[in-house]
């Protein structure tokens, strides 16, 4: 009778265990799955809000830009700035506005000197993404056919290193490019710049002799990387971009 108490305490002694044990597998199991699930969520979530933030970014760089007071020298109005009695003040968009009015009859149809101004407002709109981010800003006709259709601007922002044992070599530099085609900145820029953060936005441009158009621009912004393709676009070897060097425009060393 004892021999068999015994062996029934036994029994529920190793039943007791085994129970623990599938306790603490289930448990394991569940707290892992919780741990990954919450992981993952953590990460989705912040890519989520980094490119919600970026998104923001492009979308309110779009509009400073045509509503950003400069000199008629480029030179970006700002509260410390010191103002001399030759200074005229205006919009950037009106001085875009009255460039196309100029030259809508040409090639060309926004000058270099005018998409250096442009550049120069972008560097200093952009400059908290100056460190980490390249983009791209464009201008092209709103439905136009596939003759007509072309970029009236489109201005290249890079980072370039001269030195490359030399962190402080690294600086912006910004392009004017004429494409051959329409489709470049699909085909080039978004297989090679990985994630990408785009707005878009609306303006009409009016000829002197009163026909109006309307026009889209845009930039797409996206985190900086080395990409040979890059540098064949900047360098000349790529002739779809067909990009030229907008000298003068201030920049910094990017650290």
């Amino acid at each position: 009778m004892n021999s068999f108490f015994t062996l029934n305490k036994e029994r529920k002694a190793q039943a007791a265990l085994v129970d623990s044990l599938f306790f603490i597998a289930i448990v394991s199991a569940l707290g892992t799955g919780l741990f990954y699930f919450a992981i993952n969520y953590g990460l989705s979530s912040e890519a989520l809000l980094n490119s919600f933030y970026s998104s923001d970014f492009a979308s309110d760089s779009l509009k400073v830009l045509t509503y950003v007071n400069i000199t008629r020298d480029g030179k970006i109005v700002t509260p410390n700035m010191v103002v001399s009695p030759s200074d005229e003040f205006d919009y950037l968009f009106a001085i875009i506005k009255e460039d196309y009015a100029e030259h809508s009859a040409e090639p060309v149809q926004i000058t270099l000197q005018t998409q250096k101004y442009i550049a120069s407002t972008l560097y200093s709109v952009l400059k908290p993404f100056d460190t980490s981010f390249d983009y791209i800003f464009f201008i092209t006709k709103e439905g136009a056919t596939k003759a007509e259709q072309k970029f009236m601007v489109l201005i290249f922002a890079l980072h370039e290193q001269s030195d490359p044992n030399d962190r402080l070599s690294v600086t912006r530099k910004f392009y004017s490019c004429s494409p051959k085609f329409t489709n470049v900145i699909e085909k080039y820029i978004f297989p090679n710049a990985g994630a990408i953060d785009s707005s878009i936005g609306r303006i009409s441009l009016c000829e002197n002799a009163g026909a109006c158009s309307s026009f889209i621009l845009g930039v797409d912004i996206w985190v900086a990387k080395k990409a040979s393709v890059f540098t064949d676009i900047t360098k000349g070897v790529n002739q779809d971009f067909n990009c030229i060097l907008i000298e003068g425009v201030p920049s910094a060393p990017v650290i």
